[in-house]
């Protein structure tokens, strides 16, 4: 493999990858390891210099702070694949869980959000802001180490949550004081580390943002990110219901949830994608794409094993199908075994993209519960269905079944 193309493929990669040379310097780093705060990342290129080039071998760990750094050695370089104890998707999955269970108990939906992102983000303060006007916001409760107070009323200006509605994007910043010197009530504290995403409402307009700080720049960047992303689609998708309507959700948010997969059932697809069609609709600079899926042969490998083995399959592929893609990219189980994933805001997918996503899964499968099983699948973008659900999930099926057979006469011939 040629130098460029083992860049090209770490680019790739939602790990953090850093390359190195034979004399230990770094000659890459992907997309990923360059959001990790610079503090942080020198503290982890330092670490890996002290691991002997070509002498690592690839099932080694190493520990550094609450990093894992996996070695491999290629060639004349030498690849260092760096992740948390826990990868973003599980911590947002888990997020996730807890925050719709907290709302199913009752709780207020901003204390659900403020205390379900401490537990799993861990930095000292969380909180949720809403959008009073252009320039105040409104903090209903606010948590430092868990512990909760508020309201806090707060001008916008000269602050890092005035950046936030400007950039509507995540925003990170790991030199508050010397970013923000106006901003005494943040200096008072002590943050060192700050970081935010708006959420917005139906029409897609930002109504407020959600905004995790710290006393330290010993943070993981990318978790924040994906955690962020979690809790604001999460927030605004409950936002979005009325009284009456919140309530049947906490009555029928176990009804939502294939029992077997944990993964959201029929019902939770219909919600989640009509949502996710309406706001397509209204701006319809968002791409987004829906995926069916099916497990070739299944029924075979069911009256084979039996059901309980089958039953093992399908949990087996859905926890891997669950972090498929992105946070805001969800998993359903249609039923037997169905799945279907919504790409949400996804410019570039393709065929080939959702094949090789696809091929990972099964390999892993492969390699870490024995199971050789292979898929067959069909893309359909929302544009194409004209915003449709039938006629997206009609394009999704009709691909997925040539898809299907394409690959049979293939094996047969």
């Amino acid at each position: 493999m040629e130098i460029s193309q083992l860049f090209s493929l770490c680019d790739k990669l939602d790990e953090c990858i850093f390359i190195f040379d034979e004399d230990h310097q770094v000659i890459h780093q992907n997309a990923a390891a360059s959001k990790i705060p610079l503090p942080e990342q020198r503290k982890l290129i330092d670490h890996i210099k002290t691991v002997p080039i070509h002498t690592a071998q690839s099932d080694e760990l190493r520990l550094e702070n609450h990093w894992i750094i996996q070695p491999f050695s290629l060639e004349h370089n030498s690849i260092f694949l760096c992740k948390t104890k826990q990868s973003p998707g599980d911590s947002a999955s888990q997020l996730r869980e807890e925050f719709l269970d907290r709302l199913h108990r009752g709780q207020n939906p901003f204390l659900a959000a403020t205390l379900s992102l401490y537990h799993h983000l861990g930095w000292r303060w969380t909180a949720v802001a809403q959008l009073l006007d252009s320039h105040r916001i409104n903090i209903p409760v606010i948590s430092d180490k868990g512990k909760t107070s508020g309201p806090v009323m707060y001008s916008l200006e000269d602050t890092p949550c005035n950046l936030i509605h400007q950039a509507k994007q995540f925003i990170f910043f790991n030199d508050v004081a010397n970013a923000f010197p106006n901003d005494k009530m943040l200096r008072d504290m002590g943050v060192q580390t700050y970081a935010g995403l708006i959420y917005k409402n139906r029409q897609n307009k930002a109504i407020g943002h959600v905004l995790a700080m710290h006393d330290s720049d010993d943070v993981d960047v990318n978790l924040c990110d994906h955690l962020l992303r979690t809790i604001t689609h999460e927030l605004s998708l409950y936002l979005e219901l009325d009284s009456s309507q919140r309530e049947i959700f906490k009555v029928r948010r176990l009804a939502l949830t294939d029992h077997l997969t944990r993964l959201g059932n029929r019902s939770a697809f219909e919600h989640y994608a009509h949502h996710c069609l309406d706001a397509a609709r209204d701006d319809q600079r968002i791409r987004a794409h829906l995926v069916m899926i099916d497990i070739d042969h299944f029924k075979q490998l069911n009256d084979q094993l039996g059901h309980d083995q089958g039953d093992i399959i399908l949990q087996r592929f859905s926890d891997k199908l669950s972090t498929i893609g992105r946070i805001q990219d969800r998993a359903f189980r249609l039923g037997g075994d169905e799945f279907v994933v919504i790409f949400y805001d996804s410019n570039n997918l393709t065929e080939d993209m959702i094949r090789e996503k696809i091929d990972v899964i099964l390999h892993e499968l492969q390699q870490k519960d024995a199971l050789d099983l292979e898929c067959s699948f069909g893309l359909a973008s929302f544009k194409e269905s004209h915003y449709n659900l039938e006629k997206l999930l009609k394009l999704a099926d009709q691909r997925m079944y040539k898809n299907k057979q394409t690959r049979r006469t293939k094996q047969h011939s």
